[in-house]
């Protein structure tokens, strides 16, 4: 956070305007330090701060509970990153942010107004990259996913790169176009719960559940599919995702941000493998939805 330039603010502003609509409340100003209460105090007695990019709380709907996130903005280029010792500099540096900031319940408290029963628990660099390539990126990522960072307790690091951030801008251009949208949810013991709130974990999903009401208030069951390519298997994915959230189901809807020609592709291979289910290949309409692109400010 200390590298916090005017480019990574304007990404960091950006990045809040979409969380709005995914049921994220901004919880004070944005780049704004807090004070620590758990480092020790500078030679002078005043306090250790942490920077903090943004922070938002939400209603989380696999606990039912409010939670935290903090929000840590970069902009690098790929060529000035090389490899996977700066992601892992990354996460450590925000695991330590997060868990530190959790222990500082009193400045919460008085700088953002945050009770003390509200955990953070969880925390996201928002990577905004001017020459991104998804492949370099994800061979990096995979290698430093790798490495454990061991937690007491667990804290959820997330390295949202631009496809998260468009598969965010989609999710809320498809809350805008359509009528009570809500989300699946897992909960143990429990059916499917839905929700108007896309929690951060979701984001990292290629397939979430979904629901709205048409203009003459019918309903809409389905799926938001983020695929990269339309295969076989991804299509026995996508079928076996509805038949455990709902083993009887009889119509759903597939909305994917694959092209065109790959969306009817992947129609044809959930046909023909609806019968390796036993389902009508009827059972899932494939209808794609173009994916809402990222673009730096």
């Amino acid at each position: 956070m200390a590298e916090y330039s005017e480019d990574a603010h304007k990404h960091v502003e950006a990045y809040a305007s979409v969380t709005k609509k995914l049921g994220w409340r901004q919880q004070g100003p944005l780049d704004k330090d807090i004070a620590c209460d758990v480092c020790r105090p500078k030679s002078n007695g005043e306090p250790n701060v942490h920077g903090v990019d943004a922070l938002f709380e939400f209603d989380c709907p696999y606990s039912e509970r409010p939670r935290l996130v903090l929000v840590d903005g970069k902009q690098y280029k790929m060529d000035s990153i090389g490899g996977k010792s700066v992601f892992l500099k990354w996460m450590k540096d925000l695991a330590r942010a997060v868990e530190h900031l959790n222990g500082s319940r009193q400045a919460l408290l008085t700088d953002r107004a945050i009770p003390e029963e509200v955990p953070l628990d969880i925390g996201v660099i928002a990577w905004d990259c001017p020459d991104w390539d998804r492949k370099r990126a994800v061979k990096w990522m995979k290698t430093a996913g790798e490495t454990t960072l061991r937690r007491e307790p667990a804290v959820l690091l997330l390295l949202s790169t631009r496809d998260h951030l468009s598969r965010m801008l989609t999710i809320s251009k498809f809350i805008e176009k359509h009528a009570d949208v809500q989300f699946a949810f897992h909960r143990e013991g429990r059916h499917l719960q839905w929700s108007s709130t896309v929690p951060p974990e979701a984001i990292h999903s290629h397939f979430l559940m979904a629901r709205h009401r048409t203009d003459t208030g019918k309903l809409k069951v389905g799926a938001l599919h983020f695929g990269h390519n339309a295969s076989t298997i991804e299509a026995r994915a996508i079928i076996h995702r509805f038949l455990s959230a709902s083993p009887d189901f009889k119509r759903r809807h597939l909305w994917s941000t694959l092209p065109q020609a790959q969306a009817s592709r992947l129609g044809e291979y959930i046909a023909t493998e609806c019968g390796r289910f036993s389902v009508p290949s009827t059972s899932i309409k494939v209808k794609h939805t173009p994916i809402t692109l990222y673009q730096s400010r």
